[in-house]
């Protein structure tokens, strides 16, 4: 028998089994989920915006200081009053409180009495001799820094001596340093009616008055200058402006009218320098350019006062000479003084900011303008008036926006000069310097409330309960704009969730925060020289930080910015996948439904 040839089934090889429908694109979809799982995190992380952690919870903490500076006030009565100092003093505590706003001046007077064991002597004359002899014979306890003790003596009025006053001693009168005193009745059943305006003359002088004078025309010196309701100096300097200590620059100019006839043949050879001051003066001073000894002048009046600031304030000096200086407003002769004048409407206009180059320089200081001009020969003598038309004396007043002036009647201070031209000598300069000192004085805030008399320091350019009370407005001002700073930037870091917070950042505001604590606990102990100093540290660290190029707001967008951004990119990416799970999803429920069939 033949063997059987093998059929083509049994011939042909074992086939694999056939694969299941959407095996492939399962494994697809589950390696894109996994992608997408592991990768959106890391994605997430990667472009999270970092953003430390900002301690403003200390800001919190303590708004004011809960413990209040308390400032020593001693009160002596003079053995001729007869009256009870303890009494007087708890009356006078008691009253002198109510004017002060713990929160607002943050501070609490504590008045403690005492008994002047000398009698006045008759040969005490004036206020000056007065000042003196109460400092020699009752001095105040020495106490270093802002914790010097005021002293108010009560004195009999009506004392057969030779001392007097002008007003009576219903004012209380400050020294140059931290005593003052008030002459009051005698008669024990008067004498309360006496003090009754002592309270709230001491808190002005403790506090300062907010609504003292500032006007364009201010009392300048001793002798007294009415002041006028026109503008106030818009360049005033504002505490809460500064840093540890303000830089001002100050710049004495001496500026020097001409004749209108030697201004046409000035400008004739020189048109394009009219102001030139080294080109040989033919103004009034005909012969030659006019100088002056401004040094010495600055150096005798005017660097008392910076010395005396040099806590609170930086100040830089500088002098020049402006020839040519003709006025913006032209005189008007007046037959009832014999003179020109220039009315007082007309004197914020005084500044001739078109053909006077006061200021070449590129500074960032604020700069203080303080002038002494002297007339032109065609205007002179010159006359300023005040807001009654009566002749200003001195004729000094503030410009807003510049400085101050002082202008001379006429051109008598010009003496011949060795060298040629006309020179201004150092005594012809007291009078005027005297004048514009006063005006800075004003404008940097030293001033005296109007319910008070106050002998000027011309040794040191201001008595010491005048800088006492602006070092203490100064250091409340501070701490303020230093608060104001810190919130202003924590808004502003709340307000942009997005915006992406340095460690140098953080570590800026906990500075900030830990000096403004510093300054409020050195308030409270009564050292406002170093809470003035700790509060403008730290509102330069805060401005610092909030002009950091990492917070600019414009590089920050909000989320629907960031959306419409990123959906034109992974929609496209992601229609496909969210497409295919749901094939995968449908495929697997018809494979489930044959099976089960």
């Amino acid at each position: 028998n033949m063997p059987a040839e093998p059929t083509e089934a049994a011939d042909a090889p074992p086939s694999l089994p056939p694969p299941r429908p959407g095996v492939k694109r399962t494994t697809v979809l589950v390696l894109y989920i996994v992608l997408i799982v592991l990768g959106l995190p890391v994605w997430w992380r990667t472009t999270a915006v970092y953003r430390a952690s900002v301690p403003f919870h200390l800001l919190d903490k303590q708004e004011i200081s809960a413990r209040l500076p308390r400032l020593q006030v001693r009160l002596v009565l003079a053995q001729e009053l007869g009256s009870s100092a303890q009494d007087a003093a708890q009356w006078l505590e008691q009253h002198v409180n109510r004017h002060i706003d713990p929160v607002r001046d943050g501070i609490r007077v504590v008045v403690a009495g005492d008994t002047l064991q000398s009698p006045l002597p008759d040969t005490v004359a004036d206020d000056r001799q007065m000042d003196q002899w109460l400092s020699t014979v009752q001095p105040l306890p020495q106490q270093g820094g802002d914790s010097s003790e005021y002293c108010v003596h009560l004195l009999p009025e009506g004392r057969k001596g030779a001392f007097r006053v002008e007003d009576g001693g219903r004012r209380l009168t400050m020294g140059t340093g931290m005593t003052g005193w008030l002459l009051v009745s005698p008669d024990a059943s008067r004498m309360t009616h006496s003090l009754q305006g002592l309270p709230k003359m001491l808190a002005a002088v403790l506090r300062g008055e907010d609504a003292a004078v500032s006007s364009a025309l201010v009392d300048a010196t001793a002798a007294g200058a009415t002041a006028s309701t026109s503008a106030r100096f818009s360049g005033e300097i504002e505490a809460r402006e500064v840093g540890q200590r303000s830089s001002l620059r100050v710049t004495l100019s001496l500026l020097v009218g001409c004749s209108g006839d030697a201004m046409k043949e000035r400008k004739k050879d020189a048109p394009t320098s009219p102001h030139n001051a080294s080109a040989p003066a033919v103004a009034d001073c005909a012969s030659g350019a006019v100088t002056w000894e401004a040094a010495l002048a600055i150096q005798s009046m005017v660097q008392p006062l910076v010395e005396r600031l040099r806590d609170t304030y930086t100040i830089s000096i500088d002098s020049q000479v402006l020839h040519y200086a003709d006025l913006a407003v032209a005189p008007v002769f007046d037959s009832e003084y014999d003179a020109f004048v220039l009315k007082s409407s007309t004197l914020n206009d005084f500044i001739n900011w078109r053909e006077w180059p006061l200021d070449s320089t590129t500074s960032l200081k604020r700069t203080v303008h303080l002038m002494v001009y002297v007339p032109s020969k065609d205007v002179s003598p010159l006359v300023v008036l005040d807001s009654h038309s009566l002749p200003l004396s001195p004729a000094a007043f503030t410009v807003a926006g510049y400085g101050a002036v002082h202008v001379l009647r006429d051109t008598s201070v010009l003496s011949p000069s060795p060298g040629g031209g006309s020179k201004i000598y150092k005594q012809e300069l007291r009078a005027p310097f005297a004048s514009l000192v006063g005006q800075l004085r004003h404008i940097l805030g030293l001033e005296t409330p109007g319910t008070v008399k106050s002998l000027p320091d011309y040794s040191t350019g201001a008595p010491l309960w005048q800088l006492r009370m602006i070092q203490r407005r100064m250091a409340r001002a501070r701490i303020a704009s230093a608060r104001s700073s810190l919130r202003t930037l924590q808004g502003l870091i709340e307000s942009i969730p997005n915006m992406m917070i340095t460690d140098r950042i953080s570590l800026g505001v906990h500075d900030a925060l830990l000096s403004i604590r510093a300054a409020d606990s050195e308030w409270a102990a009564g050292n406002f020289v170093e809470s003035a100093a700790l509060a403008a540290r730290s509102f330069d660290t805060a401005e610092e930080v909030f002009f950091d190029s990492s917070i600019l707001s414009m590089l920050y967008f909000p989320d629907d910015h960031k959306a419409a951004v990123y959906i034109p990119y992974f929609v496209p990416v992601l229609l496909p996948l969210l497409i295919g799970i749901l094939r995968e999803g449908k495929a697997y429920k018809a494979a489930r439904k044959v099976k089960v069939d």
